[in-house]
């Protein structure tokens, strides 16, 4: 698997288009491999998480407050604008990393260098350990558009085992959707666009 290839997935939650843009030209300028998706709303960010999980959502402090027993339950990695005031963390939520936007620009940069940084040094350590490689033999064929019996027969297993294996990839993911793995399996490299064409 390319771990190279992984994209983060990255929510910028916030009411004000000028911040988020800002914030967006900030995330561009420390790296390229993230894809940054804009949300207006909470209710809009929530809907697009449910359906496959952001690896980091950048949100406005008044958000996080406000819907903390939304994050308690995800596993996402929440980082809290905040303009110069103490934080109190969301307890129960211990991905959290405060971003003060009240400093100068070299200070935000060095700030999202290192939040992405720590971000890809901690998933590469636990890729390895999240999914098996047979579990990654399985997502690429689900991926692929596979059924059960046809992953069986191609990876000559049994039918439970497939679907044992198919259990164990969504609850390790917390994925729930065909499309959601198949998003997943592209992101991290597990297999290509021109895979998804042929």
């Amino acid at each position: 698997m390319a771990k190279d290839m992984r994209r983060l997935r990255v929510a910028l939650v916030m009411t004000d288009t000028l911040r988020r843009e800002g914030l967006n030209a900030c995330i561009r300028e420390v790296t390229e491999k993230v894809l940054v998706e804009h949300h207006e709303s909470f209710a809009s960010y929530a809907k697009a998480d449910d359906f496959t999980p952001y690896d980091i959502a950048i949100i406005e402090s008044n958000h996080a407050a406000l819907f903390r027993d939304y994050f308690r339950t995800r596993r996402t990695h929440l980082v809290v604008l905040t303009e110069g005031v103490q934080y109190e963390p969301i307890e129960g939520v211990s991905e959290t990393v405060v971003l003060d936007t009240k400093v100068s620009l070299s200070e935000i940069l060095i700030q999202l260098q290192e939040l992405f940084d720590d971000y890809r040094r901690r998933q590469e350590s636990n890729l390895d350990r999240t999914l098996s490689p047979r579990e990654i033999d399985v997502l690429k064929e689900v991926a692929l558009g596979k059924t059960n019996k046809e992953i069986a027969d191609e990876l000559n297993i049994s039918m439970n085992t497939v679907m044992s294996h198919r259990k164990n990839i969504t609850s390790k993911l917390n994925i729930k959707t065909v499309s959601g793995l198949t998003f997943y399996a592209l992101m991290n490299g597990i297999i290509s666009g021109d895979e998804l064409i042929d």
